[in-house]
């Protein structure tokens, strides 16, 4: 169900919208999603970005989930990002991942490089 090497790139400062749409099928609309951006993949705990999803209390404008998928079709949801939450970092490469946080369910659903190149002055 991990999918690896979900590269990412964009400018620091502006929205953008990852989409994950799951490998298997299944219900994902009451699942406990977290997303993070870090340094690196050693720094757990240390998140630069945490966004959550209305199950974790982060609401819809974090991380929305836009099919809740069933026993034949696979679920999709979209983190979202906007520009207040990279505008301070630097331009750089780190690590970021999405997760699903239920008790006894918690597994590691995509996880790749997020690379912020340095953009326009606002």
């Amino acid at each position: 169900m991990t999918k690896e090497n979900q590269n990412v790139t964009f400018y620091r400062g502006v929205d953008k919208t990852i989409r994950v749409t799951m490998t298997t099928n299944g219900d994902i609309s009451t699942w406990k999603l977290q997303a993070s951006v870090r340094i690196g993949a050693l720094s757990v705990g240390n998140e630069l970005i945490k966004k959550q999803n209305t199950a974790m209390g982060g609401g819809n404008t974090q991380i929305e989930v836009t099919v809740p998928g069933s026993d034949t079709s696979p679920g999709t949801f979209l983190i979202k990002f906007v520009d207040t939450d990279t505008e301070a970092l630097a331009p750089r490469d780190y690590i970021w991942d999405v997760k699903r946080m239920d008790d006894n369910a918690e597994d590691v659903l995509a996880v790749g490089k997020l690379t912020l190149k340095a953009g326009p002055t606002r």
